[in-house]
């Protein structure tokens, strides 16, 4: 995806090079040159766009709009359960009729975005072709090796100081698909947050380090019925643009084991996830969703979480087919005398999202944390 740049202003034109940092100028502006044209990489149409990923607000105000923002033949991907895949994207060619003013500019965002890709949902138009990645190459048996970089990155200004925000800096993508295969890693050398108090910095006395907060190897089965990924990364799981009660893109990175099952025939999508919260201390997180349109204007979901103790993943909380307050009961029935030891917390989340006119959406959200079915003591 192509990463937000907010570009300095440039120099006046009568600057002049100071003295002794001549040989210093031409290569820094040259840098800053390749920078500043190179595009974000889409590794795949297997890559899975991230939950703060500019494209994925274009979709939602599509999907506001209804039938006058996108051909009513075509249904959105599940926009509340995040992240997406780029093949998810793809249809027929554009929507029927031409394409409403109001739809106008992200149409043609995402067309200039997906240009690239010859199955994309919108067809690519030459006018709006993206700029060329910093290297791709492709090879028979749906491979390809694909890279990019850019600079990115946000200041903080008042009287005193000038400070860098947290995520600037030169960021690389690197994909490689190999058959159904993705090996996807976002790095960047730049500004953490509280860096130095777990990472060595690239400058002494900064926050200056090499990270990544999206890394992972997926693999997408045919026809693109479903889908893994192992790795570090975000989910967004709710109707809310911004954030969510149970999992929210607002959220730190999360180390998990995720897949998702999608039935278009029924427009039901199935999400699992298995994260580590907290290793030293053994704290792990499952979580199992459901999103349905029963109507083009109507989406359900249902979520279910749990927090657990454990040394790693549980396989009945992992393979996400039992009601985490059921898994409870399975673990005591297997050793009675650790029940203590095997409580879990677990949540239930229900959200709703329904377009009562074009141009018009309200949602909810509810969670239930720590219901008791026979008292009304909530801990």
């Amino acid at each position: 995806m192509r990463p937000r740049k907010r570009r300095s202003r440039p120099a006046p034109r009568h600057a002049t090079a100071a003295p002794g940092r001549g040989p210093w100028r031409l290569p820094l502006a040259l840098v800053l040159a390749l920078a500043a044209a190179a595009t974000g990489a889409a590794a795949s149409p297997l890559e899975q766009m991230p939950v703060d990923d500019p494209l994925v607000e274009e979709l939602r105000l599509l999907d506001v709009l209804g039938p006058r923002g996108a051909d009513p033949r075509l249904l959105l991907p599940h926009l509340g359960t995040l992240p997406l895949q780029r093949f998810e994207l793809q249809g027929r060619g554009g929507p029927a009729g031409g394409v409403p003013a109001a739809a106008a500019i992200s149409h043609a965002r995402i067309e200039r975005a997906l240009g690239r890709d010859a199955a994309a949902w919108f067809a690519p138009d030459a006018a709006r072709a993206s700029t060329p990645r910093l290297f791709a190459r492709t090879a028979p048996g749906d491979q390809r090796l694909e890279l990019s970089a850019g600079a990115e990155g946000a200041a903080r200004l008042d009287s005193s100081r000038a400070e860098l925000l947290g995520g600037s800096g030169l960021h690389a993508r690197i994909g490689v698909q190999l058959d159904r295969w993705l090996f996807f890693s976002h790095l960047l050398a730049g500004r953490v947050d509280r860096a130095r108090t777990f990472a060595d910095p690239i400058v002494a006395g900064t926050d200056l380090i090499v990270h990544t907060e999206e890394t992972y190897v997926g693999y997408t089965g045919a026809e693109g019925r479903w889908a893994a990924q192992l790795g570090r990364g975000r989910w967004h799981w709710g109707p809310g643009a911004e954030g969510s009660l149970l999992l929210s893109r607002t959220s730190a990175p999360l180390t998990g084991l995720s897949y998702q099952v999608h039935l278009p025939a029924w427009r039901l999508d199935v999400a699992v996830l298995s994260a580590t919260l907290q290793e030293t201390a053994g704290e792990q997180l499952a979580a199992h969703r459901v999103e349905w349109q029963p109507l083009e204007p109507l989406r359900l979901g249902l979520t279910e979480m749990a927090r657990y103790q454990a040394s790693s993943w549980q396989p009945l909380y992992a393979v996400g087919a039992f009601p985490y307050v059921l898994v409870q009961r399975l673990l005591v029935q297997d050793e009675p005398d650790a029940s203590a030891e095997l409580r879990n917390n677990v949540l239930f989340g229900l959200d709703a999202a329904w377009r009562v006119a074009p141009g018009t959406r309200l949602h909810g959200e509810l969670v239930v944390d720590d219901l008791h079915a026979r008292t009304a003591s909530n801990p």
